[in-house]
């Protein structure tokens, strides 16, 4: 069900399946004004490696998308024992520049995890620089993980993640992420 705030924006949680190619073309220029040296790749696709299951937008009320994120579910195995966590990976996440300083991060990420929640995803995990971990996710509550991830490349070998990314988790459904190295089971989001 739709939230409108005070502000007059209103988010939404979307099953990818129902994004509308006006909606497509909305979200990527989104994410074309937010990272500029991905135009290329965001100008034709909104996600790299991975499809996500849903979405949450934020609309301003003009009908423009101010934020974003997308989700993919996916189940990882954490861990020598190889553990089975389902999680909820973030990818896109975006505040268009007219939309910052407003809480909006803030509100997509917890209107993300609390869908999640209901839908029965364990965890969160996303992949992002550096200088986000305490600037943006620290101060929602993700932790870094201080462990191995490993994704499939697109020959299907399993190889590390991308060096210039650090994995951040957060627990939905169980009291913490499990310690160990990631298996992805698949591309990274």
């Amino acid at each position: 069900m739709p939230r409108t705030y005070s502000t007059g924006i209103t988010i939404k949680i979307i099953q990818n399946s129902a994004v509308s190619p006006d909606l497509d073309s909305l979200i990527r220029a989104g994410l074309v004004e937010c990272y500029p040296k991905d135009s290329d790749h965001f100008s034709h696709q909104r996600a790299w490696h991975s499809e996500p299951s849903w979405i949450v937008c934020a609309f301003s009320p003009d009908g423009t998308v101010a934020a974003h994120v997308a989700i993919v579910e996916r189940e990882v195995l954490v861990g020598g024992t190889k553990i089975p966590v389902r999680v909820a990976g973030p990818q896109g996440v975006f505040v268009r520049p007219p939309w910052r300083k407003m809480g909006l991060s803030n509100i997509i990420m917890e209107t993300a995890r609390e869908e999640s929640c209901r839908q029965g995803l364990e965890a969160g995990l996303l992949f992002c620089r550096p200088e986000l971990e305490t600037k943006v996710y620290g101060r929602m509550g993700w932790k870094k993980v201080n462990s191995a991830v490993f994704m499939s490349d697109d020959s299907g070998r399993t190889v590390p993640i991308d060096s210039k990314s650090i994995a951040m988790a957060i627990p939905i459904a169980i009291e913490q992420f499990p310690a160990g190295d990631i298996d992805l089971q698949g591309p990274d989001w």
